[in-house]
């Protein structure tokens, strides 16, 4: 009987032998007892040196499986190394199949059904050689941001919170941006509590002029403490000399007395509208629009809103209701109807009318004199003087030098009453000079009227 077993055993042992090398060569297994896969589907086997990443897509199209698993790879790859590599890294690894900085490529493919596998291996010493960079570029992020959160800590118990929120964001960008053991909702909280906590106020108005003083307070319960040295911008509509709207603001500081007086100055603000007092940090916040995600974002942006006032005004021009003559001297190559209609269109939207007269050269005693004779109700004359100054060249660049002033007489009396003084510009296009030379020669006379 024993040498039966004994002879049975010689017979069919190779075949079994063979039979499982056969099926561990194959390397197969039921997955969900429905179909068979690979094993490195599940178990993958890594060679010294090399670190393997298995993605799994799922789509009824093949191609979107397909890019469905190699982001799936990606997204293991950025959590091994600590760092979000899925964007960076996704033209090229889902048009090539390799990742050059990571020595990463595909390697197995396994499709079944809408199901597809993709195995693919890096080199273990370029993931560990990133991580001790990362790791190096985190502790000096950490560094830095530590440095700015202790100038926060220090501005805000200065009572400079404008200070403390810039340097906030800042910090907040820095996090979005690099990284950092600094956790960055924990700084947008902070930032949000900070800005709900900014009091904007206004005090003894003057719509007309547009006049208005402006304090800025932190809240809390029990009193409002001034905010010092903090930057406002105040934001208004204006109009350029052809008459088109623009947008256009003044920064103010709140000084060591919390406030300050607005004054509209030299720009040419619009007669009537509204002016908005913010926080000058507009442009941190919208440089964190790229990096934040969209809820972080939207509260920061909510919180900068609410700490906004808005001030009502409709200018008045102390010359409202009377009428001047309007006059244009040495226009040059320029059109200078253009510019007369320019200018009594600009008159007109300060409640002041205007006819247009012919004049000479130099507003000297005699010519004003002229004036008032062929003239002899108007009391006011506005002249404008442009003149070309010459060309020069600077690297090659033809430049345009002209030379702009605006002089408002009173003909009842022949003295001078404002003048906005000599504005000279220099431009590529001689047309442009002239252009930008009556921008800012009717921006700055705007106060005197």
């Amino acid at each position: 009987m024993a040498g039966r077993v004994s002879a049975f055993v010689r017979r069919w042992l190779p075949l079994v032998v063979l039979l499982c090398l056969a099926f561990l060569a194959v390397g197969c297994k039921v997955l969900d007892g429905t179909a068979i896969h690979p094993s490195w589907v599940s178990h993958p086997i890594s060679r010294q040196g090399v670190t393997a990443f298995v993605g799994h897509g799922s789509d009824s199209n093949s191609f979107n499986a397909r890019l469905e698993a190699l982001s799936d790879i990606l997204s293991q790859l950025s959590e091994s190394l600590g760092e979000d590599v899925s964007a960076s890294g996704w033209r090229t690894f889902s048009t090539t199949d390799k990742l050059p900085d990571y020595d990463l490529s595909v390697v197995r493919e396994f499709e079944s059904g809408s199901d597809i596998w993709l195995m693919a291996e890096a080199s273990t010493s370029a993931i560990e050689s990133r991580r001790t960079n990362l790791q190096k570029v985190k502790l000096q992020q950490d560094a830095l941001v530590k440095e700015m959160m202790e100038d926060v800590d220090a501005a805000y118990r200065d009572n400079r919170d404008g200070v403390a929120i810039s340097t906030l964001l800042d910090a907040i960008y820095a996090c979005a941006t690099q990284p950092s053991s600094y956790d960055t909702q924990s700084l947008v909280r902070l930032a949000v509590s900070y800005m709900n906590a900014i009091r904007i106020s206004l005090s003894k108005r003057d719509p007309r002029g547009p006049r208005v003083v402006v304090k800025v307070r932190r809240r809390q319960i029990m009193f409002n403490p001034k905010v010092v040295d903090t930057s406002i911008r105040a934001t208004f509509d204006a109009t350029d000399v052809w008459g088109n709207p623009r947008t256009d603001s003044l920064l103010f500081g709140s000084g060591e007395r919390g406030q300050f007086q607005f004054v509209p100055y030299s720009v040419a603000i619009s007669d009537k509208g509204s002016i908005v007092f913010s926080l000058d940090v507009a442009d941190k916040l919208e440089r964190l629009r790229q990096v934040l995600d969209a809820g972080l974002y939207a509260s920061l942006e909510a919180a900068y809103q609410s700490s906004q006032v808005s001030f009502p005004y409709d200018r008045v021009s102390k010359y409202s209701g009377s009428a001047m003559l309007v006059g244009v001297v040495n226009a040059g190559p320029f059109d200078k109807d253009r510019v007369e209609a320019s200018l009594s269109s600009w008159l007109l939207g300060k409640g002041v009318g205007s006819t247009v007269v012919e004049l000479g050269g130099e507003m000297d005693e005699e010519a004003l004199r002229l004036i008032h004779q062929k003239n002899p109700g108007a009391t006011y004359l506005l002249a404008m003087e442009i003149r070309e100054e010459g060309r020069t060249d600077i690297a090659d660049i033809p430049l345009w030098i002209v030379t702009g002033n605006i002089q408002l007489w009173n003909l009842q009396s022949q003295s001078l009453v404002d003048q906005s003084g000599e504005m000279t510009l220099v431009e590529e296009s001689l047309e442009d000079a002239y252009q930008q030379v009556l921008q800012v020669v009717t921006d700055r006379f705007s106060e005197y009227l």
